[in-house]
């Protein structure tokens, strides 16, 4: 007589009759704290406050909303004025796409003191001041005094 697997009480008498007329032997029951295998734990209730525990976007129209009146007063605030800077106009980097120009971060001084204005001026009426840039070519430098 062979053991498929030890047990106490009626799964041995049941193992031990299978086992001498050779049939299978029906598998015992597993309780849910005894669970083998990586399965989902039964019996969960989450369902209360799972809005806590849930990233919700219910308030995006009314963001949307909040935005847009933001920008409509600050336009109006500001009236005579545009909403973002003046920029310049930059050719791009590397042979790929130097060909291209692009908007830059600021004017350098020397753009500011060929148009007659200040430094600290074009701040405050709504002109970008970028220290760092260079003039290298005198194309660049027309185009943006211009």
């Amino acid at each position: 007589m062979q053991k498929l697997w030890s047990l106490e009480g009626e799964y041995a008498i049941i193992e031990t009759f299978c086992a001498d007329h050779k049939i299978p032997a029906p598998m015992p029951k597993i309780e849910p704290e005894t669970m083998m295998q990586n399965k989902q734990l039964p019996n969960v209730h989450l369902r209360k406050e799972w809005d806590l525990r849930v990233r919700t976007w219910f308030n995006q129209p009314g963001r949307k909303l909040r935005r847009r009146n933001a920008r409509v007063a600050k336009a109006a605030k500001i009236a005579p004025r545009p909403l973002e800077l003046l920029r310049p106009a930059v050719h791009c980097p590397t042979v790929k796409y130097n060909r291209k120009t692009r908007v830059g971060r600021g004017f350098t001084l020397e753009e500011l003191k060929a148009a007659g204005i200040s430094a600290k001026y074009a701040a405050t009426i709504g002109i970008a001041v970028d220290y760092r840039r260079k003039n290298r070519s005198e194309e660049s430098l027309a185009v943006n005094t211009q």
